[in-house]
């Protein structure tokens, strides 16, 4: 078990649920055309469901606002 901090504070193992949820939000931001990233958002709430995608998009406008300043 190896644990690493998510963008928001938390230690977590790197091998959870939790810490895959914040590499994709990391994924996401780095996508550079804004049709893209919504899009991959799409995909999300078509395969997985609205909740998913709320929590993913969260995770981005976390990672945004900490990455702002």
């Amino acid at each position: 078990m190896k644990l690493v901090v998510t963008p928001d504070g938390k230690e977590v193992d790197s091998s959870s649920e939790e810490w895959r949820a914040w590499c994709e939000a990391k994924h996401v931001i780095k996508i550079t055309k804004l049709s893209a990233r919504q899009e991959y958002i799409a995909s999300v709430r078509k395969v997985r469901n609205d909740k998913a995608a709320n929590d993913l998009m969260a995770k981005v406008l976390i990672i945004w606002k900490l990455n702002k300043n």
